[in-house]
């Protein structure tokens, strides 16, 4: 019936066959594959995306978090006029204004910020919530917490973390000069 359409409509003279057996078999020999190919390209596509995509997630988490907690610390240890250290915790001491005819004191009123390393994660005063290794993308994990003295007024901070998801590391190092000493 095709045929015979097309010899009608392009006036071909040619003879053609009008047994069309085994041509859906052919199609579908030729065809079939090319399917599962292109199917397994975009499944491998979508699986690599995904997980460069999970990959860049847990890393931006991981180096945000890093940068926040030294921040803090650098933050709360420029106005220390002290720091006491523990093998896993960092106390800071700070001055209070009362005011200018009074001077300062040393503040009691039970802000006094401490940091602690437990269980791979860094808490804030206190072990209610931690400030890093809270999130599920990156799963942040504290390997490094050190400071070092170098003098009464000069301290070294370094902190070194690790994402379990990608596997990389982040490992941030600064100098304090602390400006509340006297």
């Amino acid at each position: 019936m095709t045929v015979k359409l097309l010899r009608k409509i392009y006036g071909l003279k040619i003879k053609i066959p009008l047994n069309e057996n085994g041509f859906v078999l052919l199609e579908l020999v030729v065809g079939l594959p090319l399917i599962l190919l292109l199917l397994w390209t975009m499944s491998s596509l979508f699986i690599n995306t995904w997980q460069q995509c999970k990959f860049l997630i847990a890393d931006f988490i991981l180096q945000q978090e890093m940068q926040s907690v030294m921040l803090r610390i650098v933050d709360d240890a420029r106005i220390a006029y002290d720091v006491y250290v523990t093998e896993n915790q960092i106390h800071f001491k700070h001055h209070e204004m009362l005011s200018f005819t009074e001077g300062i004191k040393d503040v009691d009123n039970g802000y006094k910020p401490w940091y602690k390393r437990k269980d791979g994660k860094i808490y804030l005063n206190g072990e209610s919530s931690p400030i890093t290794g809270d999130d599920d993308l990156s799963k942040t994990t504290v390997t490094d917490f050190k400071f070092v003295k170098i003098s009464d007024k000069l301290w070294k901070f370094t902190i070194e973390a690790k994402s379990r998801v990608s596997g990389h590391k982040i490992k941030l190092s600064t100098e304090v000069f602390l400006r509340g000493h006297q």
